[in-house]
């Protein structure tokens, strides 16, 4: 549904997209994950016209759109600050789109009146959005923009002015509804939460290019680099040393200290030096120490609700951070104690630095 073919943008001296190529096909979620000032706001003003790629091409469902304004693109776009008009009521502003398209009579009531139950507004088309809290406001800006149909519908950090709990709950609700429409999303965020939770692929984004795109669950499972290693979640990124190789077994020693016997096949192609990463929840913690079992002290322990996150200083001074579940059963350690931890070769993802 959307392709660009070695897209650039720069603005003077500062390159924003570096030649970037990326495929989503229709009906997808696909989201654009990455920091503040990493070109993936930039991006989706291409697809949707807004700003005019240095290089490259745009092209919607084949077309190529890259010299088209906005308006002759059959793309929708719904921005952080909702955009709608303050003057209007509900259903006026649901309604202003199909009116700039000539659509009248019947068949604009009637898509009004879809739009509004689709997104849960109904009984409130004649409130003004002073009359609205955040998160029905959102829902107007979603039901103006998928009121004409698009092929492919923006969302620019969408759901950033609301509320935590709020901001939960219309992510879930966002993601039921492009389900229920079948029309091609792509999200810019830089909350990984909120990638994870609502995409069908996510493309971490850095200095303007894409470093990986993939699944959440592959992306947070297998990153390709230390930067979506650290950008995506938590990890613990410890030096790797290959101190012994017999055939496909191969020895490692991670921060000086934790010994690991690994598949060769695991080991990244290419120079620099190895790094190790491990997710929180990886590391096994313990009061009685095991088979591989390191020692280590508790410096830190943060409640996170069904989790806390405990952060050990290892005997030759190595900091971790663990994830360990919350349960009457299994009491948290304390700051201070004395306890074992231990990572099992196949929670380790190596990466070259």
């Amino acid at each position: 549904m959307v392709q660009l073919v070695g897209i650039t943008k720069r603005f003077d001296q500062f390159v924003a997209v570096d030649h970037v190529s990326l495929k989503i096909e229709a009906g997808e979620f696909l989201t654009l994950l990455g920091p503040s000032g990493c070109g993936k706001t930039t991006l989706l003003r291409m697809i949707s016209g807004f700003e005019t790629p240095t290089e490259g091409q745009v092209l919607l469902a084949g077309v190529d759109v890259t010299a088209l304004p906005p308006y002759l693109r059959d793309v929708n776009q719904v921005f952080q600050s909702y955009a709608i008009f303050p003057h209007l009521n509900v259903r006026d502003n649901i309604a202003f789109g199909l009116k700039m398209k000539k659509i009248d009579g019947a068949e604009l009531k009637q898509r009004v009146a879809d739009a509004v139950e689709m997104v849960g507004l109904a009984g409130l088309e004649q409130r003004k959005p002073s009359q609205l809290s955040g998160g029905q406001r959102q829902r107007v800006a979603l039901a103006r923009a998928l009121v004409c149909r698009p092929k492919v519908l923006l969302l620019d950090e969408p759901l950033a002015a609301l509320d935590a709990k709020l901001r939960r709950a219309m992510q879930i609700e966002l993601k039921r509804l492009q389900q229920q429409v079948g029309i091609t999303f792509v999200f810019v965020t830089h909350d990984q939460d909120e990638a994870m939770v609502m995409s069908d692929r996510i493309a971490v984004v850095n200095h303007g290019k894409i470093e990986q795109i993939g699944s959440a669950t592959s992306i947070y499972h297998r990153p390709a680099t230390r930067f979506v290693a650290d950008f995506l979640g938590q990890t613990n990124l410890l030096a790797a040393e290959i101190v012994q190789q017999a055939g496909d077994a191969v020895q490692l020693l991670l921060a000086g200290e934790i010994r690991l016997t690994i598949s060769a096949a695991t080991i990244p192609a290419g120079a620099g030096p190895l790094l190790a990463s491990i997710r929180p929840e990886k590391i096994r913690i313990s009061e009685a120490g095991g088979e591989r079992s390191l020692r280590a002290t508790v410096e830190e322990e943060l409640f996170r609700g069904p989790t806390s996150q405990i952060t050990l200083k290892t005997t030759r001074g190595q900091s971790l951070t663990a994830m360990t579940a919350n349960s009457n059963s299994s009491p948290v350690p304390r700051r201070g104690q004395s306890i074992f931890f231990a990572i099992e070769p196949q929670d380790v993802v190596l990466l070259r630095d």
